[in-house]
């Protein structure tokens, strides 16, 4: 079954432009601007009065303006160029021409072209609501399928869901469905490769599929607010000391040992590293304990042993991190997106609230799910 989902052409910058300068040619009610002057000798000149000064201050902004101001905008703003409307909760891929997604227990791929429904029930051929089949993370190569996520389970000795790995080669065949539990709920997923790792809750560690759990920092609270796991090996998690205290503490683990490595200025609600002694971080200034779903407002900084806020352009928000590499990050909030290079700071609109699945692909492109689908977000 293929499905196919048509994408609109953007709008060719040429008559973009040539449409904005029409509209700047226009006047406040809308007629061609005269491109010959009056002769001087027909002008008196005379200053405002005071009166004439405040009238003009609350006149509304005239329509052809307000529109080029709303079409600057918009043009500014990070385009996304959607290849399927369904919401993803894992992309994975071996390049910008074959790029997998899950959404909810159906698997589809994109081949640059069009998108085709692989399965709809994955692990689940009976479509039975009780084994419906969750998927946190992906990895795809040019051989194999692997979806990582969670069932339900009524076994009391579970809490509530087990965990699942879904193994298929990427031409066809059955699906090798392997279960081992208990899952809870995925606060944070942390994937390499074939390997998957979840944070649910701090006291029970870090879940590590057919690997034992990983104990999490010894400190005295179970409230994690940040997981982040680094491909090149160390691990992070940021620590609340209670659910009223908006300090947090960070803490890496180097493989062998967890060491802590201090408290930031602000309340962390998001972690990004690569390597052991240097972190980024999206703080919360104002933290409250009402407002842990809220948008980080500041950015902060480890590095040479020390916690610093770095400055950031004004309005920054952000609620999640993306790394392309060590020197192009990208921080996520409702609405916004902002790229960090060595040539500094890129604050964008979004045409969209929310950031879900995301995915970098081999030549670096940006992937993700969002209210508008699945797509790549483009200049």
């Amino acid at each position: 079954m293929e499905t196919r989902w048509q994408r609109r052409p953007l709008l060719a910058r040429s008559a973009l432009s040539a449409w904005v300068g029409a509209l700047a040619a226009c006047s406040s009610n809308g007629v061609t601007r005269s491109r010959v002057p009056p002769p001087a000798s027909s002008v008196r000149a005379r200053a405002p009065r005071p009166a004439e000064i405040i009238a003009a201050s609350k006149a509304p902004t005239p329509e052809p303006v307000a529109a080029v101001a709303a079409l600057a905008l918009e043009v500014r703003a990070w385009q996304f160029d959607a290849v399927a409307p369904q919401r993803a909760t894992a992309i994975s891929g071996t390049s910008d021409r074959d790029v997998w997604f899950a959404s909810e227990q159906a698997l589809y791929h994109y081949d640059g072209q069009s998108v085709e429904l692989v399965d709809a029930n994955v692990c689940n051929p009976y479509q039975v609501d009780q084994q419906k089949f969750d998927v946190y993370g992906m990895y795809v190569d040019t051989k194999t399928v692997i979806l990582y996520g969670a069932v339900p389970t009524t076994r009391e000795s579970d809490s509530g869901f087990v965990r699942e790995r879904a193994t298929r080669p990427r031409t066809g065949g059955n699906w090798h469905c392997e279960r081992e539990g208990p899952s809870f709920t995925a606060f944070a997923l942390g994937s390499c490769g074939k390997s998957f790792w979840q944070l649910s809750y701090l006291y029970d560690g870090i879940l590590r599929y057919g690997q034992y759990p990983l104990q999490g920092p010894p400190v005295n609270s179970a409230i994690s607010t940040a997981f982040w796991r680094s491909c090149s090996g160390p691990v992070w998690i940021s620590v609340g000391l209670d659910e009223h205290n908006p300090t947090t503490e960070v803490w890496e683990h180097n493989g062998r040992t967890w060491h802590s490595i201090g408290s930031p200025p602000d309340h962390v609600k998001a972690l990004y590293g690569v390597i052991s002694g240097t972190l980024w971080a999206v703080g919360v200034r104002n933290w409250t304990n009402t407002t842990v779903a809220g948008t980080g407002d500041s950015l902060l900084r480890y590095e040479k042993g020390a916690w610093y806020r770095k400055e950031v352009p004004a309005g920054f928000s952000a609620e999640s991190i993306l790394g392309v590499n060590s020197e192009r990050i990208w921080f996520f909030g409702r609405h916004q997106a902002t790229r960090l290079t060595q040539s500094g700071f890129d604050q964008r609109p979004l045409t969209f609230d929310e950031v879900g699945a995301r995915w970098v692909s081999p030549s670096g492109s940006v992937w993700l799910s969002c209210s508008l689908g699945v797509g790549r977000l483009l200049e």
